[in-house]
């Protein structure tokens, strides 16, 4: 009796626990998101209230403009227990009112819009935030960083659970993400830890921090495009292009710079020094179009030489300046191109000749070693190569026929068809594997059916 009432104790006790627990799981809160819209709110009537406007917008969109159920206006009604989950999830239903050929219509509808429960919030749980404090150039680190100034918040709901501040910001807790306003710099966030007093709560009811905008990108020399320079800038023009224009027209430097500046050991000396290095590159430039224009009138009078060098060949007395100007120099050219055409011609028949004469050469050379391995007629090809390959017996002798009352005899090449006996034995050797393969397999089959038919 002793040891039933014990067990009966230790039962009524372990049912108790239990009993304490599961109450204790159900009593726990859960927050609620929705199935088509997401978000996370406090508990299922919040979350029905606050996604009204998205089911309205897209059950409107299921009719046309000149339906009057396009028009339909959405109210909150109320919610419906869904499923069997535990905690339980709900179906949201609304009231919808509208006018369909000229007739008001009024009803209490669900969309088929669920809340669906999260997580359950545990009083006394840690979870992390992230909560943004500055922004720093990422290629120059912690001594650019700049505060935003926000203040940490008081109050934080995570995944629709509560949590009440103060909170704390660790250093160790610092990391960096690109800011995407500008990818020269990142925004420095902190991790902060926090407890949760076990209440729900909507998480658009958190406090936004506010980012103050990103520095505009280095803007570009449009000067210069590879050079990102400040355009405002007059002493940094950007980088030189490429040149043009006239070549015989001189370059001209532009107006000095004033170097009647008092304070000449800081600002005329280097004024006075930067004037004169412009007129030397200037003057430098004009000697280099004066040098082009030179060689263009020495390549004339050299035409003019050509002109009078012909007239000499042709017999006439040559004077520089006399003539007909550039056509007998053409003359000249023309015979000696012609010239010229003709002997690389020549050169080049030669070469071919050549070449085809040297290939016939080492044509007929292949063509005798052939010849000498396989008879001009190729009737060497059954000697030595065929008994090299399919070997004949040698201890055979040919078969003949006689028929005598016609005078003629049959002459059967038994020694020939020796080369083959090798060939077809192992042909026919593979087919008999092959065969008794399949009469084996078949067998299995047959029997292996025939024990799962009366298994």
């Amino acid at each position: 009796m002793a040891g039933s009432s014990r067990k009966s104790i230790g039962l009524n006790l372990a049912l108790t626990l239990m009993a304490w627990g599961f109450s204790s799981l159900s009593q726990a809160a859960s927050p609620y998101t929705s199935n088509r819209f997401g978000g996370v709110y406090a508990d299922p009537e919040a979350a029905c209230r606050l996604i009204v406007s998205h089911v309205e917008s897209s059950w409107r969109g299921n009719w046309p403009a000149n339906d009057g159920r396009s028009s339909a206006v959405f109210s909150f009604s109320s919610i419906k227990k869904s499923g069997f989950n535990n905690p339980p999830d709900y179906e949201c239903l609304y009231s919808v009112s509208y006018t369909l050929n000229n007739t008001p219509h009024n009803a209490v509808i669900g969309t088929g819009d669920l809340v669906l429960a999260m997580p359950a919030c545990v009083a006394g749980e840690v979870k992390t935030f992230s909560w943004p404090i500055g922004r720093e150039k990422t290629s120059v680190g912690d001594s650019s960083f700049v505060s935003f100034g926000n203040p940490l918040p008081s109050f934080m709901c995570i995944s629709g659970c509560s949590s009440n501040g103060p909170y704390s910001a660790n250093p160790d807790t610092f990391y960096g993400s690109t800011d995407p306003a500008n990818p020269d710099y990142q925004i420095i966030s902190a991790n902060i830890d926090a407890v949760l007093t076990g209440s729900t709560c909507n998480v658009s009811d958190n406090v936004t921090p506010d980012i103050p905008p990103a520095p505009s990108p280095d803007p570009v020399d449009p000067t210069d495009p590879t050079d990102p320079t400040d355009p405002t800038d007059p002493t940094d023009p950007g980088g030189g292009g490429g040149g043009g224009g006239d070549s015989g027209t001189p370059v001209t430097p532009p107006d000095p710079v004033d170097t009647s500046n008092p304070d000449a050991a800081t600002s005329g000396d280097v004024a006075s020094l930067g004037n004169r290095m412009v007129d030397a590159v200037y003057d430098t430039a004009n000697g280099v179009i004066g040098a082009i224009n030179g060689l263009g009138t020495k390549v004339e009078r050299m035409g003019v030489k050509i002109d009078g060098l012909g007239d000499s060949i042709d017999g006439e007395p040559y004077s520089e300046g006399e003539g007909e100007g550039a056509g007998n120099a053409d003359g000249i050219g023309d015979e000696a191109g012609d010239s010229l055409a003709d002997l690389i011609n020549s050169a080049v028949d030669e070469a071919k000749q050549a070449r085809t004469d040297s290939f016939n050469d080492e044509v007929d050379k292949v063509d005798g070693m052939l010849g000498e391995w396989f008879g001009e007629d190729a009737s060497g090809v059954g000697g030595a190569i065929l008994d090299g390959l399919f070997p004949k017996s040698s201890s055979c002798s040919e078969f003949n026929v006689l028929w005598h009352a016609q005078g003629y005899s049959l002459t059967l090449p038994v020694c020939e068809l020796t080369r083959v006996k090798p060939i077809l034995e192992w042909v026919f050797g593979i087919l008999t594997a092959i065969a008794v393969w399949r009469i084996l397999m078949n067998t299995l089959n047959q029997a292996a059916a025939s024990a799962v038919r009366y298994s």
